[in-house]
């Protein structure tokens, strides 16, 4: 599955990794011979002389007593460690990019997979889980997925290398830690693998869960305030963090399991070996010998023990990543989603944009809009009423193109909108919405959104502050244009936010501005101060065109035509007087 989620380059450099794997599997191995000469001369010197390679060393070097002889291995053995050590942090570190790498995959490729679902699909989802799975599930995926499975292989490719070694030298003493380890580690896991997988699972659904909480109390602080609530999310935060406190103790239980129970096997093999080696006959020489090569073996592999029970727990720990990160690889539509729009398309908006014959429903159900005709005159304000639920904000989604269409078809002049001019059509357009996005930036840098600050044009931008009617506000501070304006534009006031939308619509150059419910949640006089801007944007550009959509009838005192939408459906055309007298007031 991993490899599946990879790119080739990615696959490439995994399989290289393997390389690697095998590489340091071999110098840890040779780390391990080394210290076992050294141990022979420990219990028995007279092995300088009666050891064939031993003793060939020992005269081709010209050594004259044993004590120089045993220094000198002391030291080539403790050279051979530091870089036998060196070389194994240098593999590492080519694992641990590739780990990494793999991250940054899977990361931006999700992301843009998430973000690519389109606005209504993205409304069906949590954002709050969609963020963790974007973030720290891929993270968790990288860090302990990816380098549990190349710790897991490099600590077997270690056993598998030890074991034959051990297996030339004395078959019936590898035979004998198999036959009393493996038993031992088979059970040890089977007991604990399902219960480390759901803790897992529960650890992510309660982090989940907690930046869940964590946002919406700062977002709600106001109302949880106005409400003496605050004790009230206080131990809704407190309890999570109780529930992720218990399974994070139990979680460290399991990883200190492993090495608590290898010591206790490695103990009973030993002692399992003594007692066989003295009811077959041998010698106390012949079983120290042989503990002596295995004590030197466990000094190195004790700890590989431990680290592949830990790297299998890890993994079970996290395989809930696993049907996270599998949405990469299974969805077919993954490289239409990744793929670069077509920005090579123009739309040219002469005349008219001409809706025709528009249905929509949401998964073939009932109809949301129904059989919607109307023409909008370039230069034209156009008014849209209706109450809640009439349709407005669905007909203006499929104006902005973040749905489509079930029936009919939108018309710019003789251009019919679709896929393939996208972002042709949103090069034309601007969005003020009740809500107005404003990041934690200057006011430079939410006006000319998306663009670096050095790229800023700052004619088109003083343009776009003056039509907006923000200059006054801007000569006011200290900073101009740079004053950084904090989270969700805290330094603005609801109107000025709104001015903050226009002048953005108009810095990239818009000739189509939409207004949704721009000014339904200000007072009376920054309503009309919206208006104004609204009337001097039209009487300043008559080629602009402005589309309104609104409850109160005040937003539209300025509209050359406004269509009402009934239960779906386009049901009248009225002039403002019109709807005045007929005292239509939404």
């Amino acid at each position: 599955m991993i490899l599946k989620v990879l790119p080739r380059n990615l696959r490439i450099r995994a399989t290289l990794n393997l390389l690697y794997i095998f590489l340091n599997s071999l110098i840890e191995l040779a780390g391990i011979a080394f210290l076992v000469p050294l141990l022979l001369i420990i219990l028995d010197e007279d092995k300088i002389k009666s050891n064939v390679w031993l003793h060939r060393l020992f005269t081709s070097f010209g050594f004259e007593s044993n004590a120089s002889f045993i220094v000198f291995l002391c030291v080539l053995v403790l050279f051979f460690t530091i870089c036998k050590n060196l070389a194994s942090l240098l593999l590492l570190r080519m694992q641990y990019r590739f780990s990494f790498s793999v991250y940054q995959h899977i990361s931006l490729a999700l992301f843009q997979q998430y973000y690519g679902l389109g606005l209504q699909q993205l409304k069906a989802h949590n954002s709050n889980r969609l963020v963790n799975h974007v973030t720290s599930v891929t993270l968790m995926f990288s860090q302990n997925v990816i380098n549990a499975v190349l710790g897991i292989i490099n600590e077997s490719l270690v056993f598998l290398l030890f074991a034959i070694g051990l297996f030339i030298y004395n078959p019936l003493a590898i035979l004998l830690l198999t036959v009393t380890i493996l038993p031992f580690v088979l059970i040890f896991f089977k007991l604990i693998r399902r219960r480390v997988q759901s803790l897992g699972k529960e650890k992510n659904k309660i982090a989940v869960e907690q930046n869940k909480l964590l946002y919406e109390s700062f977002q709600g602080y106001v109302d949880i305030e106005i409400r003496n609530k605050r004790n009230w999310i206080y131990k809704k935060f407190l309890f999570l963090l109780q529930k992720m406190n218990f399974l994070q103790v139990r979680n460290a239980l399991y990883l200190q399991l492993p090495l608590k129970f290898i010591e206790v096997v490695i103990v009973f093999a030993l002692v399992a070996i003594v007692c066989f080696g003295i009811l077959s006959g041998k010698t106390m020489d012949d079983i120290g010998v042989l503990l002596g090569v295995i004590a030197v073996a466990a000094y190195r592999l004790l700890p590989g023990i431990n680290r592949l029970m830990n790297f299998s727990m890890t993994l079970r720990n996290h395989v809930y990543t696993f049907e996270i990160i599998n949405k990469i690889g299974s969805n077919p539509k993954r490289k239409k989603l990744l793929k670069e729009a077509d920005d090579s398309i123009r739309i040219r908006f002469n005349r008219k944009i001409k809706v025709d014959q528009l249905s929509f429903s949401f998964d073939d159900n009932t109809p949301v809009l129904n059989d919607i005709n109307f023409t909008i005159q370039k230069g034209e304000i156009i008014g849209i009423i209706g109450a809640s639920g009439a349709g407005k904000t669905t007909l203006l989604n499929i104006l902005l193109r973040f749905y489509k269409e079930t029936t009919g078809a939108i018309r710019v002049d003789d251009a019919t909108l679709d896929d393939t001019n996208l972002v042709a059509w949103r090069q034309l357009v601007g969005y003020v919405p009740q809500e107005v996005f404003v990041f934690d930036g200057s006011l430079k840098e939410n006006i000319a959104l998306g663009e670096k600050p050095e790229e800023v044009d700052p004619a088109k931008l003083d343009r776009a502050i003056e039509s907006a009617n923000l200059s006054e506000l801007v000569s006011t501070w200290e900073k101009g244009v740079e004053t950084p304006l904090g989270e969700r534009g805290g330094k603005l006031s609801g109107g000025q936010k709104q001015r903050l939308g226009i002048a953005r619509a108009l810095y990239k150059g818009a000739e189509i501005l939409f207004f949704d419910e721009a000014t339904s949640a200000l007072d009376v006089q920054t309503e009309e101060e919206i208006n104004h801007a609204i009337k001097s944007l039209s009487e300043a550009n008559h080629q602009l065109t402005i589309i309104i959509i609104a409850h109160r009838y005040t937003s539209l005192k300025h509209c050359t035509k406004i269509l009402e939408l009934q239960r779906g459906k386009l049901t009248k055309e009225w002039r403002y007087d019109e709807l005045i007298e007929k005292n239509n007031v939404y």
